[in-house]
């Protein structure tokens, strides 16, 4: 079976008077990041968790001991949900409003005695080094970013700018318009599946095989992360895997701050819902 090494890992709150809502893991045969979705009002989480905070770690908890052969990802996946919804629906009480369902993205890579493959679902992003040498970005999710930044630079207009929790999502048409997208996710017949309290997201698990012909990098991240290459454009997926490798995430991150932080904090440049998302990264290699 191949081996799998995690070399790096990172994760770093975007702001300092919010509880980070990402979440790492990884055991012999699997590596995994998850953002969890922003909480778009009250948490039934107990404090200092959100809800989406809440529901990255218990995910991440139960893929780290589920997530081995023999099993499948939708199958530890499935597994992982359905733990989390009951624990969820009992903190809660009863019917929620469909938007305060708590979501996030996922993306992972696994090993098993057939090969390797990604898995994933949402807007998570990995950067590789296949087997052949060759270098590309691959994500989940179905749609693009084009139209959330034109929502967030209507928003910080607006807004006058992110507000004094470093964000601008709260503003009230930005936060009615975030409300009624996160209420279509995980519907039946429906197109968007995250990680949530579905369980039948895992039915809708996204994977991608992977080339062993030659050692594989990998560098798993969430999308805050990935804002170096996606948004920022401080990178290519080739630069920013050296740069992994040679200078280490932490490196990487400082740049990712001081880009949201110094050069663009009123996110004129780069319009954003926040001036800082959370940051996940994860460096790993495979042969």
């Amino acid at each position: 079976m191949p081996e799998l090494h995690v070399i790096d890992s990172l994760t770093d709150a975007g702001h300092p008077g919010r509880i980070n809502e990402d979440a790492q893991g990884w055991n012999a045969s699997a590596a995994f990041v998850l953002d969890g979705a922003t909480t778009l009002g009250p948490s039934v989480a107990p404090p200092p968790l959100t809800d989406a905070a809440w529901l990255a770690t218990s995910v991440s908890a139960r893929l780290r001991e589920n997530l081995a052969p023999p099993a499948t990802a939708a199958g530890a996946l499935r597994l992982a949900i359905a733990g989390a919804a009951t624990r969820f629906h009992e903190m809660a009480g009863g019917p929620l409003e469909p938007w305060r369902y708590p979501v996030a993205s996922l993306l992972g890579v696994r090993v098993a005695p057939e090969g390797a493959a990604l898995f994933g679902l949402g807007d998570t992003v990995a950067f590789l080094r296949d087997g052949s040498g060759a270098t590309w970005r691959w994500t989940p999710a179905a749609y693009g970013r084009d139209n959330e930044r034109a929502l967030a630079r209507a928003a910080l207009e607006r807004n006058n700018g992110f507000g004094s929790g470093g964000g601008a999502y709260d503003e009230a048409q930005a936060l009615a318009e975030l409300r009624r997208k996160r209420a279509q996710r995980n519907r039946p017949g429906g197109s968007s599946w995250l990680v949530g309290v579905a369980p039948e997201a895992a039915d809708h698990l996204q994977t991608r095989a992977l080339d062993l012909s030659g050692p594989v990098t990998v560098l798993l991240c969430t999308d805050g992360f990935a804002e170096l290459v996606d948004h920022y454009r401080r990178h290519d997926p080739e630069s920013l895997l050296e740069a992994a490798l040679r200078r280490g995430l932490s490196s990487l991150c400082a740049e990712l701050r001081h880009i949201e932080r110094q050069e663009d904090p009123e996110g004129r440049r780069y319009p954003r819902f926040k001036q800082s998302d959370d940051a996940t990264a994860l460096l790993a290699r495979i042969g």
